[in-house]
């Protein structure tokens, strides 16, 4: 990680779960890290554990476009710039394709394909205007958008966010690629992991299924920005050990 030092790290659900691991770990890794979050801030917390850190935090909705604007032009006129952008905001409602309510789909397809696309456009943008030619957009997916399953959920129109944050995620390398930038993307899709949405949800896993902590997915965003500069990992798939999903 030594090259991603003092650089600029933006983070999207960075209070809780998955994103709030990672602001951590790349903090402590010695990157510049903004959280970006809709909820109240409570990552200060997490200074008392570094020696050294540069931690900032923006209150910002990423269905919110004005904002998601005014957040990067912070970042930009107050750190000169963008990095690596990790994609962690996401949201889950149970629904049905039967009887599910028009305005739960709406906010899950705004946050986990609107609000992420609105993010990624705003962090390439900084990159190119800064001339950041080796700079690294992480989608942090779910293996729910790989799998649809045998049974009935209550939560397909996560699935089929999830599923599209694939496609977003190619279509993106392929848009850099024409553009004949160095810029890196990669999709990394977690099985079940235990964070808020899954401790608040009906979903029950099975007696001695195993589950994966926002600690193993952080540590996977580092290994993948590891990886050397003519190296792209497109998709990671993550399950802890003896999974059987």
């Amino acid at each position: 990680m030594d090259r991603w030092k003092n650089r600029v790290a933006v983070v999207t659900g960075s209070t809780s779960g998955i994103g709030r691991a990672v602001t951590l770990v790349l903090a402590e890794q010695g990157m510049t890290v903004v959280g970006l979050d809709l909820k109240a801030n409570n990552i200060w917390e997490l200074k008392p554990r570094l020696e050294e850190i540069r931690l900032h935090f923006k209150q910002c909705d990423v269905t919110d476009e004005p904002a998601v604007v005014k957040a990067f032009r912070w970042i930009e006129e107050t750190l000169g710039g963008v990095d690596v952008l990790i994609n962690c905001a996401g949201v889950n409602k149970k629904n049905s394709m039967l009887d599910g309510k028009t305005e739960d789909w709406q906010d899950i397809c705004n946050v986990n394909v609107v609000g992420v696309s609105t993010c990624t456009r705003e962090a390439v943008k900084s990159m190119k205007r800064h001339q950041i030619d080796d700079g690294h957009i992480v989608y942090i997916c779910s293996l729910a958008g790989h799998f649809v399953g045998d049974q009935a959920s209550d939560s397909m129109m996560y699935k089929a966010t999830k599923h599209g944050v694939r496609v977003l995620a190619e279509c993106l390398r392929k848009e850099l690629v024409a553009q004949k930038t160095n810029i890196r993307v990669t999709n990394i899709s977690p099985s079940l992991t235990n964070t808020e949405m899954y401790r608040n949800s009906d979903k029950k896993l099975p007696d001695n299924e195993p589950i994966l902590e926002p600690e193993d997915i952080a540590n996977v965003v580092v290994n993948v920005l590891k990886a050397p500069p003519k190296v792209q990992i497109s998709e990671v798939i993550v399950r802890p050990v003896n999974s059987r999903y």
